[in-house]
């Protein structure tokens, strides 16, 4: 069989470039740290929060399911993320939710650079209402990843709310 005329039909491009996507570095287990900005008028107050997730990869590749467990304020948290690029294979969707119903759903303005990719949408907090937020997602390298998490408040000012750095184990 001669491949001299062959041609990439689009479902298997799109492949290709979500195998070469950073969203494809975040399969496994991981350890993760995340410093906390709760008071976005006082960002002296700083909390650490610790935990473990594992991701798993769905829909070819094309999302990402991360389960994290950890402690939130001295108490037991988990959380689940949902994220992937969009039909487009560029844009990135996601949905976010815990088991006390703060949920987010996003679709960012695609990727920023090789390795980062910043996802803007809003969640509804129970003591504040609906806020705007942007999430910026930095493969670091073939075992670390950070995510910030900047929130906006109701003036219109943003402040970083979260930074996470997962290290696979």
């Amino acid at each position: 069989m001669s491949t001299k005329n062959f041609e990439w039909g689009p479902q298997a491009k799109a492949l290709h470039v979500q195998l070469q996507h950073p969203i494809s570095k975040f399969a496994g287990n991981f350890r993760w740290s995340a410093d906390v900005w709760p008071d976005e008028d006082d960002l002296s107050k700083k909390e650490t929060w610790e935990g473990t997730s594992t991701h798993v990869l769905a829909c070819q590749g094309r999302f990402v399911h991360m389960v994290m467990h950890g402690k939130m304020d001295d108490s037991d948290w988990e959380g689940n993320h949902i994220f992937g690029l969009g039909p487009d294979g560029v844009s990135i969707q996601e949905v976010s939710f815990n088991k006390y119903g703060t949920f987010a759903t996003a679709t960012s303005k695609g990727v920023v650079s090789g390795n980062s990719f910043a996802v803007y949408g809003s969640t509804t907090e129970p003591s504040r209402g609906i806020e705007p937020y942007r999430t910026i997602y930095t493969v670091l390298n073939d075992n670390e990843i950070e995510i910030e998490i900047f929130m906006t408040s109701p003036a219109g000012r943003e402040s970083k709310a979260k930074h996470l750095k997962l290290t696979r184990v």
